[in-house]
């Protein structure tokens, strides 16, 4: 599940350890891990004097990306589908994206930025893709008259693939590319 697998990155310890078995069990009251209780990697990162940044994908019981040690950040307040909606959440406010944003393309240029903004100090950067993760829709490169549903998923899995590239491009334009670590795994939020 989608949740158990992000909390593993976020704690560093398996699921069985933090109590966050299930997606439900991140959300309710008690269960599941909680920053303070943990020693999370961005938190221990930034103690060795990096810098730390996340987008995308977060669900936590109460707790955002700051409590467990992320610098700065952007979500979704929803927990999946965030596609084509109008507003996310950066570093902690509500920010208003014109109709018609992509906002995997939002959840893109954040992590962009924040690696040029960083480029010449040690950072760390959890990137949580929504792609591909259900519900599957539409995205900007699919053809006109797509439909959203099962049909999409090769769609999704070529922006995804895209996306990925312009990062590694970018790292590459910078000079950071062999001194940067890109760990790719999913987050068996899809089939």
């Amino acid at each position: 599940m989608c949740e158990p697998s992000r909390g593993l990155r976020r704690a560093c310890r398996y699921a069985c350890r933090t109590g966050g078995l299930t997606n439900e069990s991140w959300r309710l009251a008690g269960t599941g891990a909680k920053s303070a209780d943990e020693q999370p990697i961005a938190r221990m990162l930034k103690q060795g004097g990096y810098v730390t940044g996340m987008a995308g994908k977060w669900r936590q019981v109460g707790e955002t990306p700051l409590d467990w040690g992320f610098d700065e950040y952007t979500t979704d307040p929803t927990a999946g589908g965030w596609y084509w909606q109008t507003t996310h959440i950066r570093n902690g406010q509500e920010v208003t994206v014109p109709e018609g944003t992509y906002a995997a393309d939002v959840i893109q240029n954040f992590t962009v930025d924040f690696i040029r903004r960083h480029k010449d100090q040690p950072f760390f950067f959890y990137y949580a893709m929504h792609l591909v993760h259900a519900p599957t829709l539409h995205t900007p490169d699919s053809p006109n008259d797509a439909k959203d549903g099962a049909e999409r998923y090769d769609d999704n899995i070529a922006y995804m693939d895209k996306q990925v590239g312009l990062i590694v491009a970018e790292l590459e334009k910078l000079g950071l590319r062999g001194k940067t670590l890109i760990i790719f795994s999913g987050d068996n939020g899809t089939a």
